[in-house]
């Protein structure tokens, strides 16, 4: 069943016409010393900039010598292939390969010219905003699972808790009452034949699942414009246990 999935992230300091100029200059990266990133591709469609990229860490590796009869380690190199999408208008970036790749990205504009300021922030999410959406908009979405902080269950805290209903019924009475909580929610329903579910972190991660390809790419875009619609501002209560 073909998935789609992508972690999302602010750029702070910069502006749409300095990451315009950084876009400019992604060509030039490459290795040093033989290792780090290298742009291997740059895709411009404003306000969209899409960016692929090698990393490159240089690690003693282990391997079965034949001839000797025994392991031996060389030096050699261990590559990575990134992916980037970034709105220049709303500075979003956005990486299907996880939240720790946004550190590469920062590294990448640092050396196309970005300054040391140059930050991917974290974007948060109102999830139980985003789950009145979806509801609005499929009536039959039934619970997956949800996983929430800090449960507390009588007569003591609990911590990390993962659940779901016993009629996969959706309580968004319940999901209102405990959003600071809410770390993810996964939802899933039949829409014109084609079996969808999506799933939603705090983090501002989304990922979502179809039956059928070119469905899936029409879904995911659907999920990513609504989950960015619900991020809450920084400094709010449900941000603060983030």
């Amino acid at each position: 069943m073909p998935q789609l999935k992508s972690s999302f992230a602010r750029l702070s300091h910069a502006d749409p016409s300095q990451l315009e100029s950084l876009a400019q200059r992604l060509r030039r990266v490459n290795f040093e010393l033989g290792e780090g990133l290298r742009v291997l591709a740059v895709d411009r469609q404003p306000p969209a900039l899409t960016i692929q990229v090698v990393s490159r860490r240089l690690r003693d590796l282990r391997h079965f010598d034949e001839a000797g009869g025994k392991f031996v380690s060389e030096r050699g190199p261990v590559d990575r292939e990134l992916y980037f999408s970034i709105d220049l208008q709303s500075r979003i970036a956005a990486t299907p390969g996880g939240r720790r790749d946004f550190g590469s990205l920062i590294e990448l504009l640092r050396r196309a010219g970005g300054g040391s300021d140059l930050e991917a922030q974290p974007i948060v999410v109102d999830l139980a905003g985003w789950a009145q959406a979806l509801l609005k908009q499929y009536d039959t979405a039934q619970l997956g699972q949800l996983v929430v902080d800090s449960l507390y269950q009588e007569p003591r805290l609990i911590g990390r808790y993962s659940a779901k209903s016993v009629d996969n019924r959706v309580d968004l009475a319940y999901i209102e009452k405990i959003a600071g909580q809410l770390r993810s929610l996964r939802l899933g329903f039949f829409y014109e034949g084609n079996r969808r579910s999506v799933e939603a972190r705090a983090d501002a991660t989304l990922s979502i699942t179809s039956s059928e390809e070119e469905d899936a790419e029409h879904f995911f875009d659907e999920q990513r414009q609504l989950l960015m619609q619900h991020q809450l501002e920084p400094g709010s209560v449900e941000n603060s246990i983030i």
